[in-house]
């Protein structure tokens, strides 16, 4: 499964609720989830269904899924990622200006109208 990009205003009470979600899942035996948890836990990465199933899981556990199923490292990294965004999460902005070092913003800038200057689609 592939991991899923946060939205472009991430809520960190819906992710609780996910991870919240996850547990339940996980204790009615979902085949699902277990799948879930094997390619998003590290701890489970190569473990059967059934051991991951009777595993007791906690509510770290399931956020530590959640936080990997979005990409990152941990929980905590994905909390800060939500309450203090980095220009670079502004999905709503084209890709350049995402750039937070100036000096490499103004350099694809630069390039972009150099570009545009060469290209006879836009004479």
């Amino acid at each position: 499964m592939p991991v899923s990009p946060l939205p472009s205003n991430p809520n960190l009470d819906h992710l609780k609720h996910q991870a919240k979600d996850l547990l339940k899942a996980h204790a009615s035996r979902s085949p699902q989830i277990a799948q879930i948890i094997r390619e998003f836990h590290p701890r489970f990465a190569k473990s059967a269904d059934s051991e991951i199933l009777s595993a007791e899981l906690k509510l770290s556990d399931a956020q530590l899924t959640i936080a990997r199923r979005h990409g990152f490292p941990s929980w905590p990294r994905m909390k800060q990622r939500i309450e203090n965004p980095m220009l670079a999460d502004r999905l709503d902005l084209p890709h350049h200006e995402r750039i937070e070092d100036s000096l490499f913003r103004r350099a694809v800038d630069l390039l972009d109208r150099r570009a545009q200057r060469n290209d006879p689609s836009h004479r």
